[in-house]
């Protein structure tokens, strides 16, 4: 049976083995950044204009320019035009450049994921396809067989004059219709139908084996190579603590830390975020100080796409997984950044002209700040964002539509209670003798 999978997987479609190779160029793409971060070489990054960037990716440093990324998997690296000043913000480029990368690629493993879970399901379900046609091909074979042997039976019950095969081919010319009625019209008939049909569960399940295969070797690559590329972020990570003293880094901590007393209910243009919506916020922020963790939605760890997905699970909404797909599901509903409520979703991406390049997610508080899951190392915070000009934010969308502002209540003016009238007080005559 194996050899024979082996033999039928060769004949997989071109447009497959396409679709595999440019798999494995996206894979070495990524090997390659790792080896050059590992190996030491930099790579540098333009340098933000001041208050133009928000100060992470998602929180920490100026967000790099795209010229910082190198030309994969060959060509030189680009050298924008104007560089770090001090070795902090150098190295802060590196992380950030690094922390990009690894989401995107974090991403690409949740989807990877759930094409392998697909695929998983779709082998037990031709296996379970095999077996029952290969079930009835035996038992079709069984009963072929015994036909077979009923023929043998009966032909050894004919008269011995009977038995010369001129005189049974003389019979056979005088009714032809019943010639091999028995034999040929049921049980051959059944197992030719029953052969038919197990070669053809036995090709799907061999296609089966090796899509799934495929998907195994494609999510494994992916995650084997985020570890690479992880554990070159947390060597530059701890070359940059390295250069931080223990005060800076108390500080910048403490700054981050904000307090997590916001107005929910906090009006723009007329127009509140809806109850639901505040309940996806307000179930943010008890999540405040858990922990980043790639491919969680919680309770105790998340990611970013994760974070939001149990969020909106509270308010009754379902978001897909992965945060370029939460985007797409609500394309149709995009947000004005001067015109952003609490809950909805702002995103990052590579190319801001291009959504399927989207890494990163987040939900907005109010104020120029959002709650979300930055990445490795790092836990559940608020970080404020820049909305003004040369903003951060490449993409905005409302998952539930706001509610208009309730008309305040008039205060009723006080009845006035009039003041009693004093009553003269009658002076009785004294009558006169």
């Amino acid at each position: 049976m194996s050899a024979s999978l082996r033999r039928t997987a060769g004949g997989m479609s071109g447009e497959d083995c396409k679709t595999m190779a440019s798999r494995r160029e996206k894979v070495s793409a990524t090997v390659v950044l790792t080896a050059l971060i590992v190996g030491g070489i930099s790579i540098p990054a333009q340098a933000a204009p001041p208050g133009a960037k928000i100060t992470t990716v998602p929180d920490a440093g100026a967000r790099p320019h795209t010229q910082a990324i190198p030309l994969l998997p060959t060509g030189r690296l680009a050298t924008p035009p104007i560089l770090p000043t001090t070795p902090i913000e150098f190295l802060t480029a590196q992380v950030d450049a690094a922390t990009v990368e690894s989401q995107v690629l974090a991403e690409r493993i949740n989807e990877l994921q759930g094409l392998h879970e697909d695929c998983r399901l779709s082998l037990a379900w031709a296996d379970h396809s095999w077996r029952q046609a290969d079930e009835k091909l035996q038992l079709a074979k069984a009963k072929a067989a015994e036909a077979a042997a009923a023929a043998y039976r009966a032909a050894a019950e004919l008269p011995p004059e009977l038995r010369d095969g001129s005189v049974l081919r003389d019979l056979q010319l005088l009714i032809p219709q019943q010639r091999s009625a028995p034999l040929g019209e049921s049980a051959a008939f059944e197992l030719q139908r029953a052969e038919i049909a197990e070669q053809a569960a036995r090709a799907a399940l061999m296609k089966a084996t090796e899509a799934e295969k495929t998907a195994a070797a494609e999510l494994a690559a992916g995650i084997a190579t985020l570890t690479q590329r992880d554990a070159a972020r947390v060597l530059l990570q701890q070359r940059l603590d390295k250069l931080k003293s223990e005060d800076e880094l108390r500080k910048e901590r403490e700054s981050e830390k904000l307090q997590n007393n916001y107005n929910v209910g906090q009006s723009n243009k007329g127009l509140m975020a809806h109850p639901n919506a505040r309940k996806a916020v307000l179930y943010a922020l008890e999540q405040l100080g858990k922990p980043y963790e790639f491919a969680e939605e919680g309770p105790e760890t998340f990611d970013c796409s994760g974070l939001t997905q149990s969020a909106y699970r509270t308010g009754g909404v379902l978001l897909p997984r992965v945060s370029k797909d939460q985007y797409y599901a609500y394309r149709s509903k995009p947000v004005a950044l001067d015109a952003l409520l609490p809950g909805d979703l702002l995103f990052y991406a590579r190319d801001p002209k291009d959504w399927r390049t989207i890494h990163h997610v987040m939900i907005y508080l109010g104020d120029g700040k959002v709650v979300h899951a930055p990445k490795r190392g790092d836990f559940v915070k608020i970080s404020r964002v820049n909305l003004g000009a040369g903003n951060q934010v490449d993409f905005a969308v409302r998952i539930i539509d706001a509610v208009k502002v309730p008309a305040p209540t008039p205060t009723p003016t006080p009845t006035p209670t009039p003041t009693p009238t004093a009553t003269p007080t009658v002076t009785p005559a004294t009558p006169q003798p």
